[in-house]
């Protein structure tokens, strides 16, 4: 038979209707297989975004063995808390040990359920919980591992078949600074409370310091609960963990040149306020300063100012003698104006630009890369970021600067960064001896050719500082007094100056005895406004040094 006379057959043409159904049909056997999965709740409380962030890449992660699912605190009904099967928790703290704001319902909940007696007797009394001082959470959650401490060594890996939380297994992930007091203490009240009422902790409580390598804590961490909650649950295998370790390293924000990118933007950037309410997830309105007055005589050693701002009729600026309110501040010209000198690759400085990362999507098809927003960091030029948003004055972590070496072309330069980046007690003198700012760091390392992209993806974003209400809106109606002390010092920093930089101080007043820009006790006397966060918070003011 010739088989060139033999006919194709013609292809089956498949309709919209069959395709439709086929597609409802493999909707339903995912639904079904999702909801044999054993459920797993993941919670967060943040005040910056990061915690949220973590949350979101944990849930990412958990979803190739568990059915989970992502909830702000304040999100969250605690009356499930008793039928959850997997709780796992990432969380901050705010000021002197308290809880984010929108974890603060969570954190009384969890005190009701532990003691409802005392709720009852207590109930006018609750919304003060966020005055809870450091000291109560510190002594609750010492009694706490005084009583559980031999229990934990016991049974942390066993139900403990008590309690009204017996059924639930869970562990919590703590974000902070190793620079504040306090260190994660909101995150130790959770998990401390959440074992003595007997929740089954499947893996000790996680750590992430913003100053050393919080994101690899993260990624420890993460990955060391997705294989114990496999294990306590008897799901997936080899391969599930394999496939989750790959795609934390396609949603990782980590450093690599082909990962990011810095485009053009057709949109304008936003204002500063939206910006920075973009950038950490809450409200941001502006404030006038008014004036400063110095409270202690000019032969006193000390420097204690009176700071008054001008709410300007803002309704969100509306507070409570004691309330805690949130500042951001700007980075100096100067100090801007010389990083922008020394970046490789960069756009211009004042075009605005957004950034956009690589990312890898699991299909039927394979693996597919794509473009996508940097999350949450706003459309900007080069120089805002680094004026408004990125914070330029704390010293690099060992992360950053092992980062920094691949971008050295002098090889002693590059050995000495990788010898920081390797070497913690090298690091540790190196910082404490010069605390160097990021341009003091490129002037150190002269070879370093950084693109912009790098600064603007692995700095870390410029925080507020919360200070104390001095004031009464009784008696000050449109105004916010604050009452700051402003502590000097002969190390090459001052962590004040870090926050609020200026640029406007005379260099003969405002050089600082280390070489640094800006004496910090001018900085109030520079700043032409305030931009306050809309919350107000109660809590303890906390001196800055």
């Amino acid at each position: 038979m010739d088989k060139t006379n033999i006919e194709a057959k013609p292809r089956r043409k498949i309709g919209f209707r069959q395709l439709a159904k086929a597609v409802e049909f493999t909707v339903k056997l995912m639904g079904r297989a999702l909801a044999k999965r054993v459920k797993c709740t993941i919670l967060y409380a943040t005040e910056t975004g990061k915690s949220e962030e973590f949350a979101m890449t944990l849930c990412q992660i958990f979803k190739y063995a568990f059915h989970a699912k992502v909830l702000s605190m304040d999100e969250y009904d605690s009356n499930d808390l008793e039928h959850e099967a997997l709780l796992l928790i990432v969380t901050s703290t705010f000021g002197n040990g308290d809880p984010p704001e929108n974890g603060e319902v969570f954190a009384k909940a969890l005190l009701a359920i532990k003691d409802p007696d005392n709720q009852h007797k207590d109930k006018g009394k609750q919304t003060r919980y966020k005055s809870v001082r450091t000291s109560s959470l510190k002594n609750e959650n010492r009694s706490l591992d005084m009583n559980n401490k031999e229990g934990n060594k016991r049974d942390d890996n066993v139900p403990t078949n008590t309690g009204l939380l017996k059924n639930v297994r869970y562990s919590v992930f703590g974000l902070g600074s190793r620079a504040y007091p306090n260190f994660c203490a909101f995150g130790h009240f959770l998990d401390t409370s959440l074992h003595a009422l007997g929740a089954e902790r499947i893996l000790e409580m996680g750590e992430g310091d913003e100053l050393c390598g919080q994101k690899e804590s993260f990624k420890i961490w993460a990955l060391d609960i997705f294989k114990a909650a496999c294990d306590t649950f008897g799901v997936g295998d080899e391969n599930t963990v394999s496939d989750a370790v790959g795609s934390f390293s396609q949603i990782d924000l980590t450093w690599s040149p082909d990962k990011f990118r810095l485009i053009p933007s057709e949109d304008m950037s936003p204002d500063i306020c939206e910006g920075l309410s973009k950038l950490h997830g809450k409200t941001v309105v502006s404030c006038r300063l008014i004036e400063t007055q110095q409270l202690q005589s000019l032969k006193s050693s000390r420097q204690t100012l009176l700071v008054r701002l001008a709410t300007q009729g803002s309704p969100k600026l509306l507070y409570s003698p004691g309330d805690h309110l949130g500042v951001f501040a700007e980075n100096s010209t100067a100090l801007v104006d010389g990083i922008l000198a020394c970046l490789h690759n960069a756009p211009p400085f004042d075009q605005d630009v957004k950034i956009e990362i690589q990312s890898q999507h699991r299909t039927p098809l394979g693996n597919i890369k794509a473009w996508e927003r940097f999350p949450k960091f706003p459309i900007c030029t080069v120089r805002t970021a680094l004026r408004r948003y990125l914070d330029i004055t704390t010293p690099p972590t060992q992360r950053l600067l092992k980062i920094l070496s691949t971008h050295a072309s002098d090889s002693s330069d590059k050995e000495a960064l990788e010898n920081l980046a390797n070497d913690p007690q090298a690091y540790e003198n190196w910082k404490h001896d010069k605390y160097p700012n990021l341009l003091e760091v490129i002037e150190e390392f002269p070879s370093l050719k950084i693109p912009a992209v790098l600064i603007l993806t692995q700095l870390p974003v410029l925080q507020q500082r919360y200070y104390s209400i001095s004031s009464s809106p009784a008696v000050y109606p449109a105004e916010i007094h604050a009452t700051v002390a402003v502590v000097k010092t002969r190390i090459q920093v001052n962590l004040l100056w870090i926050i609020f930089q200026c640029d406007i101080i005379p260099p003969a007043q405002g050089q600082h005895p280390s070489g640094h820009h800006g004496w910090p006790r001018y900085w109030y006397c520079s700043l032409q406004k305030f931009l306050a966060t809309e919350e107000n918070r109660q809590g303890n003011f906390t001196r800055i040094t």
